[in-house]
């Protein structure tokens, strides 16, 4: 068995030579959050040190600990040793937690092994080394903070914070583009636009220089495909029909130009299901450290491979916080289309929260929730409310987007200009008047 190559969690020897080695009670608070009180070996060492550090409010001598206990002879105290000592036993743990979760995933799932590495991508990925998990003194790192604000300020001022989003309200009255960490969900009926929007968000990562990983758990390569090439040369300025892209037409030497240009670069990967295999969270986590997307998009949240056997409701929570535990894991903003439930059925106003299919898990696991609406006074014209912002308000009037996805045309109308309330049945924007002629930005 390869377990013969991983070492103890923690040989006597290791133990007794950590314990002893903290310089200082911060050193030893900190051994305290990585180990707790399992100390197999040492534990009445452990403990009369935690005693007499509460007593006295400094760590026992060396000298001390070695009359008390009989300690290894190499045992010795120094921040140096400590933080190796420390690198060791994290080593050590995480060695043990991999190899415990191989020989887990073959005793659940080894008659199936489709289902097996499935599980072991999800279950490895959620292997977090405690070194990856931040402490601060909150209160005395916050003159530090002032620093660091000013530094930021500096550096970002006229710019957009993050991946840009493509929507105003965002990117200009707040800066704020697609934040590390965050997950997004873009809610709306059936027909509404949320696969059209979700890939005008990607073209507008990716026209920034950002890797984009879309998976599509409903439409075939083929149609994803003909919808992205739409969208990338309309913004090019170019005449485009998504219906000649799907049947075959004649490329004009301008289109053929531009797509020479585009296919330098291999920033854009996109993953649908195939015949006899469906999308699963770990999926997203596989493809995501693969390609090193820095923007996630997945098209239909209801539609990823759930559990067997149970509920729909918990499905979706595990979907909903597994997603938001794999943005925070990645660092990476993830943004999914979801489908609005029934009582959402005036596609002319925007869905509320609790208007989001399958419970408000959604709700609750997102930073950010944008709902679409579709005006029936205004062709080709869609509203994007935002529901939820957590770093910014809500804005339930929302933002007004040139919606013609035939002609591969997705834009904002009029970039910072909508602010205020949603107070009209038919989605129609009071006062607004007819644009007039509008070109592709």
């Amino acid at each position: 068995s390869w377990r013969n190559f991983v070492p103890s969690y923690l040989t006597p020897e290791l133990e007794a030579r950590l314990l002893v080695a903290a310089p200082d009670i911060e050193a030893f608070s900190r051994l305290r959050e990585e180990q707790g009180e399992a100390w197999e070996h040492w534990g009445a060492l452990y403990l009369y040190i935690q005693e007499f550090s509460d007593r006295y409010h400094i760590l026992p001598s060396v000298e001390d600990l070695e009359a008390t206990f009989a300690l290894p002879s190499n045992c010795s105290r120094g921040e140096g040793i400590f933080e190796a000592l420390l690198v060791e036993i994290r080593q050590v743990r995480m060695a043990r937690a991999i190899q415990d979760t191989v020989e887990r995933a073959v005793l659940q799932s080894g008659a199936e092994p489709q289902r097996m590495l499935s599980r072991l991508i999800a279950d490895l990925s959620a292997i977090q080394p405690k070194e990856q998990r931040y402490a601060s003194r909150t209160d005395a790192t916050m003159l530090d903070r002032m620093r660091r604000y000013e530094q930021m300020e500096a550096t970002t001022r006229g710019m957009v914070s993050g991946v840009p989003t493509g929507l105003s309200y965002f990117d200009t009255r707040y800066g704020l583009g697609w934040q590390p960490s965050e997950l997004i969900g873009v809610v709306g009926r059936t027909y509404t636009g949320k696969t059209f929007l979700l890939l005008y968000f990607g073209i507008i990562a990716w026209q920034s220089g950002r890797r984009v990983l879309l998976l599509s758990p409903e439409l075939d390569q083929q149609e994803v495909e003909a919808r992205f090439d739409a969208l990338l040369l309309a913004r090019a300025g170019l005449k485009v029909s998504l219906t000649e892209l799907y049947r075959g037409l004649r490329v004009s030497e301008a289109m053929r130009l531009a797509a020479k240009t585009y296919s330098a670069r291999a920033d854009w990967l996109t993953v649908v299901s195939g015949e006899s295999a469906s999308l699963q969270l770990s999926d997203v986590l596989y493809y995501a450290h693969q390609h090193r997307s820095e923007l996630i998009l997945i098209d239909g949240l209801s539609l990823l491979s759930v559990e067997k056997g149970r509920q729909v409701w918990e499905s979706m929570r595990d979907l909903c916080y597994g997603l938001k535990g794999a943005a925070v894991r990645l660092g990476t903003p993830i943004i999914l289309a979801h489908q609005a439930n029934r009582s959402a059925h005036n596609t002319a106003r925007p869905p509320a929260l609790h208007e989001v299919s399958f419970g408000d898990a959604l709700a609750q696991a997102c930073d950010r929730v944008l709902s679409i609406a579709v005006p029936t006074a205004q062709e080709n014209t869609i509203r994007v409310a935002v529901q939820k912002f957590r770093r910014g308000r809500t804005n339930a009037l929302g933002v007004e987007l040139h919606f013609a996805p035939e002609e591969g045309k997705i834009y904002e109308r009029d970039p910072g200009s909508v602010v205020g309330d949603w107070d009209s049945r038919d989605g129609s924007l009071p006062g607004a008047a007819d644009p007039g002629g509008l070109s592709l930005p």
